[in-house]
């Protein structure tokens, strides 16, 4: 999982998250990630202005998924 601070047409990452998932079914399987959390002070805003905290900033994720067979 990455996470893209948007500033015009450009994407800045911000961050990623990687997980390994195991289940004993014999096929795939979905699994359910909860509570993933991202800190994103200020300081690193893709903006001119650092001095308000009234900004708007927006935010993409961008998830990626492999399988392999054991």
């Amino acid at each position: 999982m990455a996470l893209y601070e948007k500033v015009g047409n450009c994407r800045v990452l911000k961050g990623h998250k990687s997980f390994v998932a195991s289940h004993s079914e014999g096929c795939c399987a979905d699994i359910t990630l909860k509570n993933i959390h991202f800190v994103l002070p200020e300081e690193i805003a893709e903006t001119l202005d650092k001095s308000s905290l009234c900004h708007e900033r927006k935010f993409e994720l961008e998830f990626t998924s492999h399988y392999i067979d054991m």
